[in-house]
């Protein structure tokens, strides 16, 4: 359970400080209980708000959007913000954030894609949201991405980081992003938890990083399958190390 905060939510004007904005199943939820255990940190009140990418809410306004955060006191040194981990995915969300925090900072991280849409296939399965095997699902989705109908696709096309984040960077400049990468930060919480306080702009503290948050627990892909996914996000993959400048080392 995350912690309670008492803010009389309705009387506020406080937009985020800073968005995670994905990627789905790579450690979002770690990374949000993590990093709002930092006495600065006074979060929204859930992790995620889906203000941009789910039209009930946007239609709701701006009012509302302020309203799921707290009010900050002026005169100390702290921050808000949320983590919705779709919003990475959604092309049409990069101008609308930018139109109305500019100046937000943009927290983001990506596991391997073919562990992510795994994990994603699995998390689906335990929701009763999918019957399919993975295999079908797999061979169901490559259709629709050739046919172009990325919208569609719930598994792979959210694996496609690098076409993501240049829509992001479009109006943003890299400054304003962290880019984590979800292997190393389970590596190593502390340092990448460090390497976020430090892009917040806050003051060291200690967090604690035992425990992992939405863990998922189901049987090892098959072989076969991991080297089709493996050739199928490897120019993908190679489109984000390019992008970046930097190896992500999962092209093998």
């Amino acid at each position: 359970m995350l912690k309670d905060y008492y803010f009389d939510y309705e009387q506020t004007n406080q937009l985020p400080d800073f968005l995670i904005i994905g990627a789905q199943k790579s450690g979002t939820t770690s990374l949000f209980r993590y990093i709002i255990q930092h006495p600065n940190v006074i979060p929204a009140v859930k992790k995620e708000i889906h203000f941009f990418n789910n039209p009930d809410h946007f239609n709701k306004g701006i009012d509302w959007y302020k309203a799921q955060f707290p009010q900050l006191d002026k005169n100390e040194i702290s921050i808000t913000g949320e983590a919705t981990p779709n919003y990475l995915e959604h092309s049409h969300i990069p101008k609308k954030v930018f139109k109305l925090m500019p100046n937000v900072k943009l927290i983001v991280i990506l596991r391997n894609p073919v562990d992510r849409v795994y994990s994603n296939y699995h998390y689906r399965i335990k929701r009763g949201l999918e019957n399919l095997s993975f295999e079908q699902v797999i061979s169901n989705e490559e259709k629709l991405i050739k046919k172009g109908k990325t919208t569609q696709a719930r598994y792979l096309y959210r694996g496609f980081y690098a076409e993501h984040l240049k829509e992001w960077m479009r109006y943003f400049p890299k400054e304003q992003f962290l880019i984590l990468q979800s292997e190393e930060f389970f590596k190593d919480p502390s340092k990448n938890i460090n390497q976020l306080i430090s892009f917040l702009e806050l003051p060291s503290s200690n967090i604690e990083t035992s425990r992992k948050y939405n863990v998922g627990k189901y049987s090892p892909m098959y072989e076969e399958t991991r080297n089709r996914l493996n050739e199928f996000y490897k120019p993908h993959n190679d489109r984000l190390c390019n992008l970046l400048g930097r190896n992500f080392g999962w092209n093998y």
